[in-house]
């Protein structure tokens, strides 16, 4: 639909509203901004003994934890629970909006980033003392996660499974089939499945 005459603001619009965040930058800072104000970050100490004093009682002296990299361990502590609709709020754009931006290609990164950090807090959730019904349904629904089940059935003995075509079987056949089915008290019924033409 063209621009209404004299509609400065139509000019050059693709349609649609313009985007809140112009660069890909400035949304990364955004997200940045949103964890730094639900997180805390600390540096973690040992506490080794570093001698004794006059009267025979250890002395203590604060170390820093390294890994096995050799950096000093940093240990983030959330203030509140990192969410989609937290980061959405947080930004200013409903949960509909994210999900425009993360298909658009140049946007997509920081979003998938972001959408990890939370997946990964969620799941560390499951590793703790905590309710985890609601960490599981969140996991399920928002981070495609899914309980899978196996189910191999075998013949006797661990064999394969025997499959025969009672339509080409004769009446002797089948009733002794019947029978022997009845003396192991298989549950089922035989079924015949001849075609009608």
């Amino acid at each position: 639909m063209a621009a209404a005459i004299g509609n400065q603001y139509a000019l050059n619009n693709e349609g649609g509203r313009p985007l809140r965040y112009k660069t890909v930058d400035d949304l990364t800072c955004e997200i940045d901004d949103y964890f730094n104000t639900i997180t805390t970050t600390r540096p973690v100490f040992d506490h080794v003994v570093t001698g004794k004093d006059v009267d025979g009682n250890d002395l203590f002296d604060k170390v820093p934890r390294l890994n096995n990299a050799g950096k000093q361990i940093m240990q983030t502590d959330y203030l509140e629970v990192p969410s989609i609709l937290g980061m959405c709020k947080h930004l200013g754009v409903n949960r509909k909006v994210l999900l425009e931006y993360e298909c658009r290609d140049e946007y997509s990164n920081p979003i998938k980033r972001a959408k990890e950090r939370v997946e990964q807090y969620l799941e560390e959730q499951l590793l703790g003392p905590t309710q985890v019904a609601g960490v599981i349904f969140n996991l399920k629904n928002n981070f495609g996660w899914k309980d899978t089940q196996t189910i191999e059935q075998t013949g006797p003995n661990g064999g394969p499974l025997l499959v025969q075509n009672v339509s080409v079987m004769s009446d002797a056949d089948l009733r002794l089939m019947v029978e022997i089915m009845e003396r192991s008290q298989i549950q089922g019924e035989v079924v015949d499945i001849e075609s009608k033409e």
